[in-house]
């Protein structure tokens, strides 16, 4: 079991792990790379953009393609996702 969650955990990205459409997350990498963030790390970077993604300055952004996303619940829908995987690495022996 413990190897089928590793496997989806190293073989998902950040556009298979949100409920947001992967083109708000590519947005989002954008916004993470144009502003000084990482856009290839979802915690503390692209996931701070992709809720600034409800804001109007953040939307329109130049870089951006998609438009306004309601980027809080998706964070929130994720972080609860990796909460959950966290929680059966610690639960589920090697």
């Amino acid at each position: 079991m413990k190897s089928k969650i590793d496997r989806c955990a190293s073989d998902s990205s950040l556009h298979r792990t949100t409920s947001a459409p992967s083109g708000h997350v590519r947005d989002a990498r954008k916004l993470a790379s144009k502003y000084g963030a990482k856009p290839n790390v979802w915690e503390g970077n692209v996931e701070k953009y992709l809720a600034l993604k409800s804001q109007r300055r953040y939307y329109n952004d130049p870089v951006t393609s998609y438009g306004y996303c309601n980027g809080p619940v998706a964070v929130r829908y994720t972080r609860n996702i990796l909460d959950r995987y966290r929680l059966y690495r610690e639960v589920i022996p090697k």
